[in-house]
Order: C-alpha cells, then sequence, then structure tokens
C-alpha cells in the first residue's frame, strides 16, 4: 500500500488580488502580514503569494494559510483540485542554486564601471527592492523571455533564502566571550561605594 501524492489547489488569484488591495497591502507586505496574523511558522515566501493570483498549483497548506488570513473559507477560495505533479529534477535545480550561491559570494558586490551592480538580483534582494526579472527589464508578459525569467526568479529567490539562513547560521555559532558583561546589570557597588559611583 503506497502514501497518497500530496495534493495541490488551485485558488481564485483574481479575488486575492481584490482582498489584498482592499487591505492596502503591497504583494511584497504578504509574507509578513500573515508572519503577524498567523505565526511566522505558516507564513509563505512573496514567490507563492504570486504563484497564487497567478492561478499555480500551491501545496494544499499555504492554500489554506492565505484562505484564513483573508479571512475566506478554504472551500469557497479553491477553484480546483490537482493531483501534486512528479517533481522536476531535483538534482539539477540544486546544482543552479549552488551556482548561483557561488557566483553571488564571489561577485555579489561588484558592480560595472562603478556604477550599476553586476548582480541587481542579489544586490536589491538584500534591500527588499528586488521585483523581478521582467519587472527589472520592463518586459511585457507575452515577451518569449517572460516565462523563462520567472524561472530564474524561483531559483535565485531559493537560493537567496539559503544564503540569509547561512548569515543566520555563522551568527549563531559566533562564540559569546566567557567574560562580557550583561549591559543591562551592574555590578554590585563596592563597601563605602553609592549606586552608579565607580571607584577610582
Amino acid at each position: 500500500m503506497t502514501d497518497n501524492p500530496p495534493r495541490t489547489v488551485i485558488l481564485d488569484g483574481g479575488r486575492l488580488e481584490v482582498l489584498r488591495k482592499q487591505l492596502g497591502l503591497k504583494i511584497r507586505e504578504i509574507p509578513n502580514f500573515i508572519a503577524q496574523k498567523l505565526g511566522p511558522q505558516r507564513s509563505i515566501t512573496e514567490s507563492t503569494y504570486r504563484r497564487a493570483i497567478r492561478g499555480r498549483p500551491l501545496f494544499i497548506g499555504n492554500a489554506r494559510n492565505i484562505s484564513e488570513v483573508f479571512g475566506l473559507p478554504f472551500e469557497e477560495l479553491v477553484v480546483s483540485r490537482q493531483i501534486q505533479p512528479m517533481l522536476a529534477d531535483v538534482e539539477a535545480f540544486l546544482d543552479a542554486v549552488r551556482e548561483i550561491i557561488r557566483t553571488w559570494l564571489n561577485e555579489g558586490y561588484d558592480d560595472v564601471n562603478g556604477q550599476l551592480p553586476l548582480h541587481p538580483e542579489f544586490v536589491y534582494r538584500l534591500s527588499g527592492d528586488w521585483t523581478g526579472w521582467n519587472q527589472f527589464r520592463r518586459l511585457p508578459p507575452d515577451h518569449p523571455q517572460w516565462k523563462e525569467n520567472l524561472s530564474r526568479d524561483i531559483i535565485e529567490q531559493s537560493a537567496f533564502q539559503i544564503v540569509e539562513s547561512m548569515a543566520e547560521l555563522e551568527l549563531c555559532s559566533e562564540p559569546v566571550a566567557a567574560d562580557q558583561a550583561d549591559p543591562s546589570k551592574e555590578p554590585p557597588p563596592e563597601d563605602g561605594e553609592r549606586p552608579g559611583q565607580s571607584g577610582q
């Protein structure tokens, strides 16, 4: 007996966008909005929300989080259900992510002739201003490279999340000096010394 494959659903993207705009939220604000309402462990990425409004399949857990945060019954927001398709070539995907990370670590802060960043997709993600290659290049949806750029954004976003996680791990691994003073606490005063007055 084999387990059933995980299911995905397609949500009513148009309705989601109406609700988002009524709340006065930008797309890039959706992850923080969900984290504040439902908790960080239930938040989604910006790219996941963009998949939702474009009518792309979502894992059912992410779809439920979106419906809950917008205050809609899950079944009312779902327009179709699908069996999760086979995953793409995982090794090829991971190889692409690794190559992007290597490139960013080596060239991420370089620029072209002291002006434009060599890797705007990295620099502008750091500042939170990256909106995707199609927006950066001002390409319309009917442009031949539109879908290719969407795929590139997904892979690069995965790479960026790993870079961020690596930075957090590095901070966690930094040793704390044994004699490091707690700034919230002062040493007890010595005999004959008033609090807040240091000895000479």
